[in-house]
Protein backbone atom coordinates (compact mmCIF):
# COMPACT_ATOMS: atom_id res chain seq x y z
CA UNK A 1 0.00 0.00 0.00
CA UNK A 2 1.23 3.36 -0.90
CA UNK A 3 2.47 6.05 1.86
CA UNK A 4 0.90 8.60 -0.13
CA UNK A 5 -2.72 7.75 0.13
CA UNK A 6 -4.85 9.25 2.71
CA UNK A 7 -4.13 6.61 5.46
CA UNK A 8 -0.73 8.30 5.62
CA UNK A 9 -1.19 11.89 5.16
CA UNK A 10 -4.02 14.35 6.16
CA UNK A 11 -6.32 15.00 2.71
CA UNK A 12 -5.86 17.78 0.67
CA UNK A 13 -8.98 18.54 0.45
CA UNK A 14 -9.78 19.13 4.14
CA UNK A 15 -6.27 21.68 3.80
CA UNK A 16 -8.12 23.60 1.09
CA UNK A 17 -11.68 23.49 2.71
CA UNK A 18 -10.03 24.98 5.53
CA UNK A 19 -7.92 27.35 3.74
CA UNK A 20 -11.40 28.57 1.89
CA UNK A 21 -12.59 29.09 5.13
CA UNK A 22 -10.03 30.96 6.87
CA UNK A 23 -9.95 33.32 3.74
CA UNK A 24 -13.39 33.71 4.00
CA UNK A 25 -12.96 34.79 7.90
CA UNK A 26 -10.60 37.03 7.29
CA UNK A 27 -13.35 38.60 3.96
CA UNK A 28 -16.20 38.22 5.81
CA UNK A 29 -15.85 38.09 9.34
CA UNK A 30 -19.65 38.20 11.22
CA UNK A 31 -21.44 38.30 7.68
CA UNK A 32 -21.91 34.41 7.90
CA UNK A 33 -21.00 33.66 4.52
CA UNK A 34 -19.09 30.58 5.22
CA UNK A 35 -16.43 31.90 7.97
CA UNK A 36 -14.74 29.89 10.35
CA UNK A 37 -12.43 31.64 12.84
CA UNK A 38 -11.05 28.44 13.71
CA UNK A 39 -10.07 26.91 10.11
CA UNK A 40 -6.58 29.00 10.29
CA UNK A 41 -5.02 26.66 13.06
CA UNK A 42 -5.18 23.84 10.64
CA UNK A 43 -3.29 25.30 7.52
CA UNK A 44 0.72 25.28 7.78
CA UNK A 45 2.53 28.73 8.84
CA UNK A 46 3.37 29.86 5.38
CA UNK A 47 -0.09 29.76 4.37
CA UNK A 48 -1.35 31.69 7.46
CA UNK A 49 1.15 34.53 6.18
CA UNK A 50 -0.04 34.65 3.06
CA UNK A 51 -3.68 35.15 3.85
CA UNK A 52 -3.24 37.50 5.76
CA UNK A 53 -2.72 40.06 2.71
CA UNK A 54 -5.82 40.96 0.85
CA UNK A 55 -4.07 40.33 -2.51
CA UNK A 56 -2.56 37.61 -1.60
CA UNK A 57 -5.67 36.16 -0.78
CA UNK A 58 -7.68 37.25 -4.11
CA UNK A 59 -4.54 35.96 -6.34
CA UNK A 60 -5.84 32.27 -4.68
CA UNK A 61 -8.90 32.96 -4.89
CA UNK A 62 -8.35 33.78 -8.99
CA UNK A 63 -6.38 30.84 -9.36
CA UNK A 64 -8.80 28.32 -7.22
CA UNK A 65 -11.68 29.78 -10.18
CA UNK A 66 -9.50 28.94 -13.24
CA UNK A 67 -8.75 25.37 -11.51
CA UNK A 68 -11.64 24.30 -10.07
CA UNK A 69 -14.47 27.04 -11.06
CA UNK A 70 -16.84 27.49 -8.33
CA UNK A 71 -15.16 25.83 -5.55
CA UNK A 72 -14.50 28.48 -3.92
CA UNK A 73 -17.90 29.72 -3.17
CA UNK A 74 -19.32 26.37 -2.89
CA UNK A 75 -17.42 25.82 0.35
CA UNK A 76 -18.22 28.74 1.70
CA UNK A 77 -22.00 28.29 0.79
CA UNK A 78 -21.55 24.85 1.90
CA UNK A 79 -20.34 26.36 5.18
CA UNK A 80 -22.72 28.13 6.18
CA UNK A 81 -25.34 26.16 5.52
CA UNK A 82 -23.82 23.29 7.12
CA UNK A 83 -22.93 25.36 10.33
CA UNK A 84 -27.51 26.83 9.98
CA UNK A 85 -28.33 23.36 9.82
CA UNK A 86 -26.01 22.52 12.73
CA UNK A 87 -27.49 25.41 15.30
CA UNK A 88 -30.99 24.73 14.35
CA UNK A 89 -29.74 20.88 15.36
CA UNK A 90 -28.19 22.27 18.89
CA UNK A 91 -31.46 24.32 19.45
CA UNK A 92 -33.86 21.44 18.74
CA UNK A 93 -31.56 19.57 21.44
CA UNK A 94 -31.52 16.01 19.55
CA UNK A 95 -29.11 13.54 20.81
CA UNK A 96 -26.44 13.55 18.83
CA UNK A 97 -24.79 14.72 15.85
CA UNK A 98 -22.27 12.26 13.85
CA UNK A 99 -20.44 14.30 11.12
CA UNK A 100 -19.15 11.97 8.22
CA UNK A 101 -15.27 13.02 6.27
CA UNK A 102 -15.07 15.34 8.94
CA UNK A 103 -12.04 16.98 7.88
CA UNK A 104 -11.08 20.04 9.95
CA UNK A 105 -14.56 20.87 10.77
CA UNK A 106 -15.00 23.03 14.39
CA UNK A 107 -18.06 23.64 14.38
CA UNK A 108 -18.58 21.19 17.36
CA UNK A 109 -15.71 23.72 19.44
CA UNK A 110 -17.27 26.81 17.76
CA UNK A 111 -20.87 26.74 18.37
CA UNK A 112 -19.92 24.56 21.92
CA UNK A 113 -21.85 27.10 23.90
CA UNK A 114 -24.79 26.11 21.95
CA UNK A 115 -24.76 22.80 23.01
CA UNK A 116 -27.38 21.66 25.68
CA UNK A 117 -26.02 17.65 25.70
CA UNK A 118 -25.72 17.01 22.12
CA UNK A 119 -23.23 14.16 21.71
CA UNK A 120 -21.11 15.05 18.47
CA UNK A 121 -19.06 12.75 16.64
CA UNK A 122 -16.60 13.28 13.94
CA UNK A 123 -15.83 10.38 11.57
CA UNK A 124 -12.33 11.00 9.29
CA UNK A 125 -9.56 9.19 8.36
CA UNK A 126 -7.00 8.45 11.15
CA UNK A 127 -4.71 10.97 9.87
CA UNK A 128 -6.61 13.35 9.96
CA UNK A 129 -7.56 12.73 13.35
CA UNK A 130 -4.34 12.67 14.73
CA UNK A 131 -3.70 16.27 12.94
CA UNK A 132 -6.57 17.38 14.05
CA UNK A 133 -6.18 16.05 17.54
CA UNK A 134 -2.39 17.52 17.70
CA UNK A 135 -3.60 20.88 16.34
CA UNK A 136 -5.76 21.46 19.29
CA UNK A 137 -3.08 20.15 21.86
CA UNK A 138 -0.84 22.67 20.82
CA UNK A 139 -3.67 25.36 20.70
CA UNK A 140 -4.28 24.95 24.29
Amino acid sequence: MSKNGVEHQPSDTALFAALYRAMANKEYKGEGLGTDDMAEYFLPLLYKLFIKFRIIRANIKNKSNKLTPGVYDYILARTAFFDKVFIKTLNEQIPQIVLLGAGYDTRAYRFARLNKGTRIFELDTLSIQHRKRNVWKKRR
